[in-house]
């Protein structure tokens, strides 16, 4: 009978997918066990099915390291070398920003694999903060539509998460009091990550950059997470999961859905606060942080970097 694997193979083939091979797939399952760091996030593409079948269990672990931790020493891509980097990231035809060639590094080749460091020093623009406090971080709401609180019930990280209700059908918005002034050259992003209820259209986010390129991904369906109790286990998202039939409807466990996203900066000053999206009625957030990545031949100046807008 065909596996699952060998009809993907047949699909990306269809498609004109460059993938790995098996082989090539197992020696970067090596590489990344001795060349990496326990907080290097790797990347590597959704839709590469030798990749995924090998190496999506550590990379899976990497994130939730680098999430739980707080802390990032950097950003490796892995690839079928006729693939260009951003296309890595892309997930179940995801658009994609192009990534600038000299913020890339080649640090590596098995095969026809490619093996990506991002050029870049990273450091933390806003730091994890477990079981945040909402109203000092967001301040208080004057919309009586709306209203947040810390709950037990369910949590990514720590004893708690923020939930945030709201009682009309229409979106609203959420910005922080805080404002970040931040000038960088080119080549500079932000990696932007949180937990939020999985398939949840509320999402977190930036407003004030003016973004000249997409925003995007990376390793999206690789951080998906059930509760189990106290404890969390990941769901592994089916190559095909766009195409399945649905199945009946039952009662779910409550799913986590680990982001990160990265977000290119313009040249020269960004001036931006966080904000939340609010899409539900109900949404839930847990663990907002943010990286700041500059090119390792630039330099980027903080002009302030945060200063009180409310």
């Amino acid at each position: 009978m065909p596996s699952i694997f060998s009809h993907a193979q047949d699909y990306l083939a269809k498609k004109n997918i460059m993938y790995a091979t098996m082989e090539e797939s197992r020696e970067a399952l090596r590489y990344v066990q001795n060349q990496t760091t326990e907080h290097d996030l790797v990347v590597i593409s959704f839709d590469d099915m030798a990749l995924r079948r090998t190496l999506e269990p550590l990379v899976a672990e990497k994130m939730l390291r680098v999430f739980k931790d707080g802390q990032l020493d950097g950003i490796i891509f892995l690839g079928h070398r006729d693939v260009p980097t951003s296309r890595i990231a892309s997930a179940a035809g995801w658009p994609t920003s192009p990534l600038p060639t000299s913020g890339m590094r080649v640090i590596g080749d098995i095969g026809k694999v490619r093996i990506y460091r991002m050029n870049v020093k990273t450091s933390s623009l806003f730091p994890l903060e477990v079981d945040t406090n909402f109203s000092r971080q967001w301040g208080k709401f004057r919309n009586p539509e709306m209203s947040a609180t810390e709950t037990h019930a369910h949590r990514f990280l720590g004893k708690q998460s923020l939930q945030i209700n709201k009682t009309t059908e229409e979106d609203r918005l959420i910005a922080a009091p805080l404002l970040y002034r931040i000038s960088t050259q080119s080549g500079s992003f932000i990696l932007h990550a949180y937990a939020q209820k999985y398939q949840q259209k509320s999402e977190a986010g930036f407003i004030g950059i003016k973004q000249n390129q997409r925003a995007f991904p990376l390793n999206y369906y690789f951080g998906v997470y059930r509760e189990e109790g106290k404890n969390l286990a990941r769901e592994w998202i089916h190559p095909f999961f766009m195409f399945r039939q649905p199945k009946l409807k039952r009662k779910e466990p409550f799913k986590w859905h680990l982001i990160f996203m990265l977000i290119p900066l313009n040249t020269g000053l960004n001036e931006f606060q966080q904000a939340l999206l609010l899409k539900e009625q109900t949404s839930y957030f847990d663990g907002i942080q943010g990286f700041l990545l500059t090119p390792i031949s630039g330099k980027s100046k903080d002009l302030g970097l945060i200063l009180y807008a409310g």
